[in-house]
């Protein structure tokens, strides 16, 4: 069993195994779903070499950086870049997105769709490029 945590405006905040000790904020909310805590995460991820939940690290000029994308049931995903969203299309419940590394930046990864998908764990992912040390 997972429990979903729900903020105000009815986006995903974050999903646990346990609730009773968590205390909801004003207008938070949560429902049970019978659905395993790992079920619940799969359902979107965002990775780099198979690493989830992490800061990835390049320098301009680096090879551009691919991040996997997981979405279970989908044939694409709108994955929100810095506020932008990106369709990626997806088979066998996968696909990826390039960042480039032509110039410094930080790139923030989450669903674009929020209130059906977790922008907490692996479904949260930045890149960030810096100037290379020459």
């Amino acid at each position: 069993m997972t429990f979903i945590l729900y903020n105000p405006d009815g986006t995903i905040k974050t999903f646990m195994t346990y609730i009773a000790d968590v205390p909801l904020a004003a207008g938070e909310t949560y429902t049970e779903t019978e659905e395993s805590f790992e079920e619940v995460a799969a359902k979107f991820a965002l990775s780099h070499f198979g690493e989830g939940c992490v800061t990835v690290r390049a320098h301009t000029g680096d090879p551009d950086i691919v991040i996997d994308v997981c979405a279970t049931g989908l044939q694409s995903v709108s994955v929100d870049v810095n506020g932008d969203p990106h369709i990626v299309p997806l088979i066998n419940d996968h696909g990826s997105i390039t960042i480039p590394t032509n110039a410094p930046g930080t790139f923030a990864l989450a669903p674009t769709d929020k209130r059906t998908f977790a922008a907490a764990g692996s479904g949260y992912l930045v890149v960030l490029v810096t100037e290379n040390p020459d």
